[in-house]
């Protein structure tokens, strides 16, 4: 803390600061990685059906 010039009551702040920045991150990108994935499935999923609806004849 003194080396980077800051008193006990600032050095928290940043802590408290950068802890939340912390939490954000990885909130969003937890939901991100969430949302990629459902429509990683829905996309496959889909495809599975349409190539089944398709006669034979015409695949």
């Amino acid at each position: 803390v003194t080396l980077m010039g800051h008193s006990a009551e600032e050095a928290a702040l940043v802590g408290l600061f950068l802890h939340g920045c912390q939490i954000v991150a990885a909130s969003t990108s937890g939901l991100l990685g969430y949302f990629l994935l459902e429509w990683s499935k829905r996309s496959a999923d889909h495809a599975e059906t349409t190539s089944e609806q398709v006669p034979a004849h015409l695949s």
